[in-house]
């Protein structure tokens, strides 16, 4: 991407280490994947107000970023973006693949995602967690077996 600042944090990292990094470094596009919240409205003003910063939630919710605080009756909306200042929340703070819709899939989609789900956890419980090597590949024999 030209003229965009790239740059990935582990879930190890302090918030103060990544408030440091976007005050610092000025990334034009934060991308949360947590399901939990990573900041609040006093951290996100603690960034100043030149630099333009878009938050975009790829989770399950709404959580990541305090874009509840910024809603006003301009932003009711569930796929307005929310403008507050300087900070942009893409799709009113809901994940990017957040359409509104009863079901975001179809029925096969969904069991399908479940059993490739319960293939993995089944596939670590025979292996054996707790050897700290991360995260475990499925071997493709497993996910062939699914995807029939």
């Amino acid at each position: 991407c030209e003229n965009f600042s790239i740059k990935g944090f582990d879930v190890n990292v302090s918030k103060k280490d990544m408030l440091m990094y976007l005050k610092n470094d000025k990334p034009d596009i934060i991308i949360g994947a947590t399901g939990t919240s990573i900041f609040d409205a006093s951290d996100l003003s603690s960034l100043g107000g030149e630099h333009v910063y878009h938050f975009l939630s790829i989770s399950s919710s709404d959580r990541e970023f305090p874009v509840a605080s910024f809603r006003d009756g301009n932003n009711k909306k569930v796929h307005n973006d929310v403008v507050y200042k300087n900070f942009v929340f893409v799709n009113n703070g809901f994940p990017i693949t957040f359409l509104g819709l009863k079901y975001e899939s179809t029925p096969a989609e969904m069991e399908k995602t479940i059993a490739l789900l319960m293939g993995s956890v089944l596939h670590g419980a025979t292996r054996g967690f707790g050897g700290g090597e991360g995260l475990i590949d499925v071997p493709k024999e497993l996910e062939d077996l699914i995807n029939e």
